[in-house]
């Protein structure tokens, strides 16, 4: 399987309001999310333009298996602990491309090639993700990994990754 990890373009924005939808459709329960009157969740396209043309810090990438559009990542900037810091912020692959080594792809190619640190926050009520994020802990070459405690925002388990010790 080959596996593409590629920086959102300002034509990608389409692809991702869509896979936004399926995100969203998998949050819905847990974040109490409702449908407007068309049948689609609220999607923050002037965001996703942001997002597209890399303003104000955000950037994002698309994933693709063989081909087929099979996730996204979108990166924010934030701070924590009083500094400046890259958050990998939402994650999402697409339910028939997980367990193939998408994400840990995107980890790869994002994260662990970098040398700057990474704030990676993850909901305390989602298991499946805490899950998959403590196993690439495990498996995977960060340089370091701490977790925040207490987290700046409660509802996330915080972790930041890659920290120097400068």
């Amino acid at each position: 399987m080959l596996i593409q990890v590629t920086k959102i373009q300002p034509h990608d924005v389409t692809a991702l309001s869509s896979m936004w939808q399926f995100y969203l459709f998998e949050s819905s329960l847990r974040e109490r999310l409702d449908v407007d009157s068309s049948g689609r969740f609220e999607s923050p396209d002037e965001f996703f333009n942001d997002v597209a043309k890399s303003k104000d810090g955000s950037s994002g990438y698309l994933m693709h298996c063989d081909g087929y559009l099979a996730g996204f990542l979108i990166l924010e900037p934030a701070m924590i602990e009083g500094k400046k810091i890259t958050e990998f912020a939402d994650l999402f692959v697409l339910p028939r491309y997980r367990g193939r080594g998408v994400a840990t792809a995107v980890i790869q190619q994002v994260v662990i090639s970098s040398t700057q640190p990474w704030l990676i926050a993850v909901f305390r009520d989602d298991i499946s993700a805490l899950s998959f994020w403590r196993n690439s802990f495990e498996k995977l070459a960060f340089s370091s990994i701490r977790e925040i405690i207490p987290p700046e925002v409660p509802k996330f388990h915080e972790f930041v990754v890659n920290e120097s010790d400068a």
